[in-house]
């Protein structure tokens, strides 16, 4: 009998210190905050090949991506495998779609400072004191293993996120979008991908043939924003939300200048459009929404006003409301 309890005292002295050793493993690994900045380095430095699911809406789509680092400059291709024919190829200046059911190309400029993917430019050390960030179980996404990181709001202006990140290459495999309610808004999920050592110039030219077809530019041209006093400015905008982007842009199907105003807080962005519209008055806001992202519109000033972003429909609300033209004064709280 003494031998026994003996025994089984060192077997549960065994197991605690096995259990202590794992623990400290874990304690010794990368943090939460170390993930995410490889990730958004690694998303935007590698070259990598895969498909993926973008679920959103009770809509599933099914994309190819091919993404290229040469010199210092990245691009990227996409193909749409299921519904309506589509290619999308992005560089840091900006994308060009091909429709090919319509015969048309539509070129978009990406305002200075845009992401070319929602983790390429994530500003990490940015993000503590408005989303708390923790570590979660790790788990097998196309055919790697994954290390979960949960980002949850500290307030009730963004959503939260649920990311899993290649453990060799620090590659985003799956992101879900949250709402306050823990809901899952829209998601992400690789499930093919491969890290190449260089990709060709010609597998992000487009396979499809334009010649011929109608081309419409929306890329316009972009001037440095003029006089302060012709300037506009959001008076409020949640906490740890800082100016981005600022631009005057003329676009070629709206009249008169548009002004572009970038704003973000690391992770989550909201982008703020100011168009002339003559007498018109004050108010009269309204709400659109797509999947995560909303928009609200307002007249302010004989202009009109909107907002854009994924974000809650009264964050973009509120900041549509508080957006006045400013005379250099600082943003009110």
């Amino acid at each position: 009998m003494p031998r026994t309890g003996s025994s089984l005292g060192a077997f549960l002295l065994a197991a605690l210190l096995a259990a202590f050793a794992q623990a400290a493993a874990a304690d010794s690994g990368p943090g939460p905050q170390a993930i995410m900045a490889r990730m958004a380095e690694a998303t935007r430095t590698l070259n990598y090949e895969g498909t993926f699911v973008y679920s959103h809406e009770n809509r599933l789509e099914t994309v190819r991506v091919i993404h290229a680092f040469q010199a210092g400059r990245v691009r990227e291709r996409l193909i749409h495998l299921n519904g309506t024919p589509r290619e999308v190829l992005r560089d840091e200046s900006g994308v060009t779609c091909i429709y090919p059911d319509a015969r048309s190309v539509v070129v978009e400029r990406s305002p200075a400072g845009e992401a070319l993917q929602p983790a390429k430019d994530m500003d990490v050390e940015r993000l503590a004191p408005h989303y708390r960030l923790t570590l979660g179980a790790t788990s097998r996404i196309a055919g790697r293993d994954a290390q979960e990181v949960a980002i949850d709001p500290r307030d009730g202006y963004r959503y939260g996120y649920r990311l899993w990140v290649d453990r060799d290459s620090g590659l985003l495999l799956r992101s879900d979008l949250l709402d306050r309610e823990g809901g899952v808004l829209e998601q992400i999920l690789f499930v093919t991908l491969e890290v190449r050592e260089e990709i060709p110039d010609s597998a992000l030219e487009p396979t499809i043939g334009v010649k011929g077809w109608s081309w419409f530019d929306e890329s316009g041209r972009s001037y440095p924003e003029q006089a302060a006093d012709e300037g506009w400015s959001a008076h409020w905008l949640p906490p740890g939300f800082e100016p981005t982007t600022r631009s005057i842009r003329r676009l070629q199907r709206v009249p008169g200048p548009v002004r572009y105003l970038g704003y973000s807080d690391g992770l989550a962005s909201v982008s703020v459009y100011v168009q002339e519209q003559g007498a018109a008055d004050e108010g009269g806001g309204r709400v659109a929404s797509l999947g995560a992202a909303h928009a609200y519109t307002v007249a302010v000033d004989g202009h009109q006003v909107t907002v854009v972003g994924e974000v809650p429909a009264e964050t973009v609300e509120r900041v549509a409301t508080s957006v006045r033209r400013t005379t250099g004064g600082s943003r009110d709280d």
